[in-house]
């Protein structure tokens, strides 16, 4: 018998985010993913987007700053995935709970329609990408089939996120092979194993976000360039596979930090390289960039010729966001006192137990595969000739990949040691 305090546990992943709410009793079934395409009778306007892309951007460096890093000393996530996931827990939420989850989402300021409209506006966005891009999305609803979930809750998951519904007895060990064989799937393979068996018998609903990206640079990095340089690690030196590009790139140099922006085939997708200078650190530029327009670094951008030297990687990233949320102001949800009274029927109170991340990232010469990604591309005004530049990536630094007209962030990371995940095993 279930306890009479349920939890809502969630699963965050880059490529999957899970959250654990309630469902309706039904026989267990597995759909297909409906992807970024947004039903046909959901009104919103093109540019509702602008509502939650700063939002979610804000949320990514918030948390890509609190987070413990890797045995290598890195960090990855998915700023889309965690975002995704939260809003479907924040539209089912109320009061002082609901309060503190706009607060830690930077959305205080707007409305449920709001927040809703400006996922399906993104999502229809995302959906357009072209066929040299790959980049998937899913949500869904994974519920214990005892319970059930109210309507409206329902109804705007399915409108809005286009989330499935998925029924399955979780004290079966065989609904978390269920679970990951779903999340694995719709991640090309990369993640695997997100869910354990057996599930705690206090955990009735998953809410599951995927995302998966894969695309090739459209200045691909030569094969015959690449060469063992050193890289400066916060432990000490490493030797490193870098790669070199010299290419018309934007590109700036400010007085913290020098960025430049690698776009993936057509530029729908880019990832932007920052770099802070010898005398600063990563953590000083991070600061900066924090404190500033997310956007407002792109302004000092310009169309220049040069030279990236950047070594390839790999990031094998999970890690619990809980204490991270709970510092941003995120706290009651976690307790017995959370109120989350528009998800199931009935009156049995839900509170979030974890929420995870889980992510998969390979940067080579060709290009980008990553469980959850984004890239983003530019237009900026010409400037006077000027020497080529070179960026020397051979110390920590600070990636990106956004889709480019909205700015919108799907990973981010922080590179202190690019060696690779293989060298480990």
């Amino acid at each position: 018998m279930k306890s009479n305090l349920y939890r809502l546990a969630s699963l965050i992943s880059i490529c999957c985010v899970l959250i654990v709410m309630a469902g309706c009793k039904e026989e267990t079934h597995v759909s297909e993913a409906h992807g970024f395409d947004i039903d046909e009778d959901v009104a919103f306007e093109e540019h509702d987007y602008e509502n939650i892309v700063p939002a979610n951007n804000m949320l990514g460096m918030d948390i890509l700053s609190s987070i413990e890093p890797d045995e290598h000393n890195n960090r990855f996530i998915s700023p889309l995935s965690l975002f995704s996931a939260l809003s479907m827990a924040y539209i089912g939420s109320d009061g002082e709970t609901k309060d503190e989850i706009a607060q830690a989402m930077h959305i205080h300021d707007f409305t449920d329609d709001d927040i809703k409209k400006g996922h399906a506006a993104l999502y229809d966005l995302l959906s357009s990408m072209p066929e040299e891009i790959t980049l998937d999305n899913a949500n869904a609803l994974w519920i214990d089939n005892s319970f059930s979930t109210q309507d409206d809750y329902s109804e705007t998951l399915q409108k809005y996120y286009n989330a499935l519904f998925q029924s399955d007895d979780f004290s079966n060990d065989a609904t978390a092979d269920h679970i990951n064989d779903w999340i694995e799937e719709q991640t090309n393979g990369k993640i695997t194993d997100m869910v354990d068996a057996p599930i705690d018998e206090s955990v009735v609903l998953f809410l599951l976000n995927t995302l998966y990206f894969q695309a090739d640079w459209a200045h691909p990095f030569d094969p015959a360039l690449t060469a063992d340089d050193t890289f400066h690690t916060d432990e000490g030196d490493q030797t490193v596979s870098m790669m070199s590009l010299s290419e018309d790139l934007l590109y700036t140099d400010t007085n913290d930090y020098q960025a430049v922006v690698l776009p993936y085939e057509d530029g729908e997708i880019e990832m932007n390289i920052f770099l802070p200078h010898e005398d600063s650190s990563l953590d000083e530029m991070m600061d900066t960039l924090q404190d500033m327009n997310w956007i407002e670094w792109k302004d000092s951008l310009r169309k220049e010729a040069g030279t990236v030297r950047l070594p390839s990687f790999e990031i094998e990233f999970e890690t619990n966001l809980n204490a991270p949320l709970q510092e941003l102001g995120m706290q009651q949800a976690f307790t017995e006192h959370a109120e989350f009274p528009h998800m199931i029927d009935g009156n049995d109170p839900l509170e979030i137990s974890n929420v995870l991340q889980k992510s998969v990232i390979i940067v080579d010469e060709k290009g980008t595969e990553a469980a959850s990604a984004t890239s983003v591309e530019m237009e900026v005004t010409s400037a006077p000739a000027a020497p080529p530049f070179h960026m020397e990536v051979n110390r920590p630094f600070l990636f990106t990949i956004n889709e480019s007209s909205s700015g919108t962030v799907l990973f981010m990371g922080t590179i202190n040691d690019p060696t690779p995940v293989d060298e480990d095993k």
